[in-house]
């Protein structure tokens, strides 16, 4: 069983840092919420990823994101939405030590009207920079329904492939398959 202990600060690292993230990126804040479950509500429709969304789990962990408790959210800010966001939050493996804590995305997304820039690279960079902060591997994953080979391209840019994930089943949660009945 992997129990978090009450001891460990996940974002220990963010206080004590040097540098700030790549320009063109900030932490999210509080005041994004709005607008992150927005571009959230967008990948999702749009999709990207797969099974369902829960409102109130997605706006509680958005909410924390913003506060910088637990996760860590980066947002590209743009004059009419959120334009892109890269979200992480600390894991570590069952069968590692007490210290042996990494960092998984939860979602990397720019939005539709927003892809032919840079937007993509910024948020991998993103990636790099807090890999680079909080000395600790970071894991960014990629489960786009469309143009993968071009995705796996840009984030080899920023990364060595580890693996591949596969969904067996058909991919619907229980709160998926709830909202379709």
């Amino acid at each position: 069983m992997m129990v978090e202990t009450a001891s460990h600060d996940p974002l220990k690292a963010l206080r004590g840092a040097p540098d700030q993230p790549p320009q063109g990126v900030r932490l999210a804040r509080p005041g994004d919420q709005s607008r992150l479950y927005d571009l959230c509500e967008t990948a999702f429709r749009a999709g990207d990823g797969f099974g369902g969304v829960d409102p109130v789990r997605a706006r509680d962990v958005i909410e924390r994101a913003c506060q910088q408790d637990r996760y860590l959210w980066g947002v590209i800010d743009g004059p009419d939405r959120i334009e892109g966001m890269i979200g992480f939050e600390p894991a570590r493996t069952w069968y590692g030590g007490d210290d042996d804590w990494y960092w998984l995305d939860m979602m990397t997304y720019v939005h539709p009207l927003h892809r032919n820039g840079r937007n993509g690279s910024l948020l991998l960079s993103f990636a790099d920079w807090w890999a680079s902060v909080c000395q600790a591997p970071v894991l960014v994953g990629l489960m786009p329904q469309a143009r993968m080979d071009a995705k796996i391209n840009l984030f080899g840019r920023h990364g060595r492939q580890i693996g591949a994930t596969f969904l067996l089943g058909d991919g619907a949660f229980a709160y998926a398959k709830r909202e379709a009945a």
